[in-house]
């Protein structure tokens, strides 16, 4: 028999997958990131609005403020009795992801709020090593990515556009444990 794929959102994002994200900044990625989570969230295609499952999303978000977020999902037309599966976690107290202490903290975090997926805002805030050293990206593989793949937990993880454009911004072991990785450009109608 074939075997299909289940989507978080058709076409983009398949249960279970991890994803790299890159843009470059003030493209938009913060918000097209929170736009999809909330969707997954309440169980709704964030581009067509077809019902979907809804999943619990953990959203790890080391940059932006409480009542940023606040404001961007009061724009987004949601309601916080809504998001009941959306799990904000602004500045969550965790050791460095790229340590064995903060990919346990992590996935106990993930555990706890019931998450079958989770989303990074932005790479660089959650791992110590030098943005430059392969052995950064390889550790957060190490202690945090393959826990999360071995509980079935979906991840995407933002990250910035580097200074060579169509890549993201410092080492290149950055995208060699994910799934899928995707570039996000500014055109002329939107992103």
């Amino acid at each position: 028999s074939d075997y299909e794929l289940e989507w978080l959102v058709d076409g983009l994002w398949p249960v279970g997958k991890h994803l790299h994200i890159f843009a470059a900044a003030k493209s938009g990625k913060s918000i097209l990131m929170l736009w999809i989570a909330a969707n997954i969230a309440i169980g709704r295609d964030p581009f067509t609005g077809a019902t979907s499952v809804p999943h619990t999303v953990a959203y790890v978000d080391r940059e932006m403020s409480e009542r940023g977020v606040l404001e961007r999902v009061q724009d987004m037309g949601f309601e916080s009795a809504d998001l009941k599966r959306l799990e904000y976690f602004l500045f969550p107290t965790l050791a460095p992801l790229d340590t064995n202490e903060g990919g346990k903290q992590l996935l106990d975090l993930v555990q706890e709020a019931h998450a079958d997926t989770v989303v990074f805002d932005t790479l660089s805030r959650v791992v110590q090593g030098d943005e430059n050293s392969n052995d950064t990206y390889r550790n957060f593989h190490l202690y945090t990515g393959t826990r999360l793949k071995a509980a079935g937990i979906s991840m995407a993880r933002l990250d910035h556009e580097g200074k060579i454009t169509g890549s993201s911004r410092g080492a290149s072991a950055k995208v060699d444990d994910v799934d899928l990785i995707y570039q996000l450009v500014v055109v002329e109608n939107g992103v």
